[in-house]
């Protein structure tokens, strides 16, 4: 990581954690027309791919080689969103969006003894501070079954293991590239599932189909291209810390758009994760604007 870059690389993070909060809100105009969720994720990924494709195309960009990490990647991926939905039909929302974000911690305690990234006092604080702020905000009373707490837990260890098997085996000369077969991985594997069980079941109004192309490209194609750059940028680990900003955008867009309550534990909870962003966030560019002061005083 080159601590010069890392502005750059924390504002993609935080691009796609935002972005990424959108998601439920799209969900919620798609069920309401007739889908479900095998059949979202089914046409979010082949109309992910089939946009990288065509961006490809359009750049005249090489596909020659295949790509085999990104595909593994594209098929954990898929794995993590097909755990988090199912979660979400045995548990309540508040415990699985908890337990979804254990994935920090999961991530820490991989990228330290699997790769042997260094982590900080303040990284550490700071992702105390987040996680409390995460407990605070979705509600300390959630209730669940035990295998939504099971698909909950499957969820976050797939998200933490993505990020650093993509920060570990991504490069950024073939970024778009990688994404693509990420994206085609996830769509082959939905495929093969809507070949086997038959479960699928897609939009029925226009409301749908718009609400999945808003999906599509506001809260898959979007953000996962930052959410890989910025990975490669600036860490596993500060994209774990950074990340814990979806679900606070996620519950305020909530209570804006669908009509959710908004009381003071969900204001805290809050305020605390964007804390932990701030704190992590001045560490990093203190150290670059001591370099940039070093660099043109040299």
């Amino acid at each position: 990581m080159q601590t010069k870059s890392w502005p750059i690389g924390a504002t993609c993070i935080l691009f796609a954690a935002t972005t990424f909060a959108f998601q439920p809100v799209f969900a919620a105009v798609i069920y309401t027309t007739g889908a479900n969720p095998a059949g979202l994720l089914w046409i979010r990924f082949i109309g992910a791919a089939a946009c990288l494709l065509t961006v490809l195309q359009l750049q005249k960009k090489p596909m020659n080689k295949l790509c085999w990490p990104s595909i593994c990647l594209g098929v954990i991926y898929a794995a993590i969103a097909l755990c988090y939905f199912s979660a979400i039909q045995h548990a309540s929302a508040s415990l699985v969006v908890i337990l979804l974000y254990l994935f920090p911690i999961l991530v820490m305690i991989l990228a330290r003894f699997v790769f042997k990234e260094q982590l900080s006092k303040l990284k550490i604080t700071a992702l105390a501070i987040a996680l409390i702020g995460v407990l605070f905000a979705v509600g300390l009373n959630p209730k669940g079954s035990l295998i939504g707490i099971l698909f909950s837990l499957a969820a976050a260890l797939g998200y933490a293991l993505y990020i650093l098997l993509s920060n570990h085996y991504l490069t950024n000369k073939d970024i778009m590239v990688s994404t693509t077969y990420i994206f085609i991985g996830a769509a082959l594997t939905y495929t093969l599932a809507a070949l086997v069980t038959s479960e699928v079941k897609l939009p029925q109004q226009t409301s749908g189909w718009l609400a999945i192309a808003g999906l599509i490209v506001f809260s898959t194609v979007l953000p996962i291209i930052a959410l890989n750059l910025g990975n490669m940028i600036i860490g596993a680990s500060d994209t774990a810390i950074l990340s814990t900003l979806e679900p606070i955008v996620t519950i305020f867009l909530a209570v804006l758009i669908l009509n959710e309550e908004l009381n003071l534990y969900r204001v805290a909870g809050g305020f605390m994760v964007v804390a932990a962003v701030i704190m992590i966030s001045r560490e990093k560019l203190a150290t670059t604007t001591s370099q940039l002061k070093d660099t043109f005083n040299s």
